[in-house]
């Protein structure tokens, strides 16, 4: 980790050390939070490395063990246990389902991800591969509609308490494959003339809690 993340980072496990330590010293109650102030850490680390370096299986699985700590010691600052549960249920899924780095796949597929964040990927002239979207506590804008298709391809879309949209050109034919677990996947294209001819774009959409909107 570098740069401004570091700096975060750092700063904040300071200013937690001198807290606990001025605490401790005066004879005061350690409060609930400063106790638990390690695995807030390694919760802060693991958000800052995804910001940085895009998502990847071993920092969601580190970030699910450190809210499962904190949800089974009472740290979590969330208001009710209900959205506590539904926080660990999409890094959970996301640690299952998701599993490629942000840049280029182990098939040489582009990905790109937002958590926590917005991000729009603006793409022109000709795309020969498919590309997977991947949105958590974010949204993610695909913007395809310009380029030229002259082969068949698939866009895999993973959107967990977010939303995404994908924008494609009209001279393709395109597929939707949805799975919506309390969210929803829109196919808003239906009203474009699609021949047999033009090259077929297959959009494999997860939505959970979440919104898939192709356009």
């Amino acid at each position: 980790m570098t740069g401004k993340y570091r700096s975060i980072l750092i700063i904040t496990a300071a200013v937690t050390a001198a807290s606990y330590l001025i605490l401790k010293l005066g004879g005061q109650e350690i409060p609930r939070f400063l106790n638990l102030s390690w695995v807030y850490l390694i919760l802060l680390y693991t958000v800052l490395h995804a910001l940085e370096n895009g998502t990847d299986r071993t920092n969601t699985s580190i970030a699910l063990g450190a809210i499962i700590i904190l949800f089974f010691t009472g740290g979590i600052p969330f208001g009710s246990s209900l959205l506590s549960g539904l926080t660990v249920l999409a890094l959970g899924i996301s640690f299952l389902l998701w599993k490629k780095q942000e840049g280029m796949s182990a098939d040489q597929v582009p990905t790109f991800s937002a958590i926590f964040s917005s991000r729009n990927i603006s793409l022109e002239g000709e795309i020969e591969d498919g590309t997977s979207l991947f949105a958590l506590f974010g949204e993610i804008s695909y913007e395809g509609s310009d380029v030229n298709v002259r082969d068949d391809l698939i866009i895999d879309a993973a959107s967990i308490f977010a939303s995404t949209h994908i924008y494609l050109p009209r001279n393709c034919r395109v597929e939707v494959l949805e799975t919506p677990l309390l969210g929803s996947v829109k196919n808003r294209r239906e009203e474009y003339e699609e021949h047999t001819e033009d090259p077929l774009i297959t959009v494999r959409a997860l939505a959970l809690f979440s919104e898939v909107v192709i356009h």
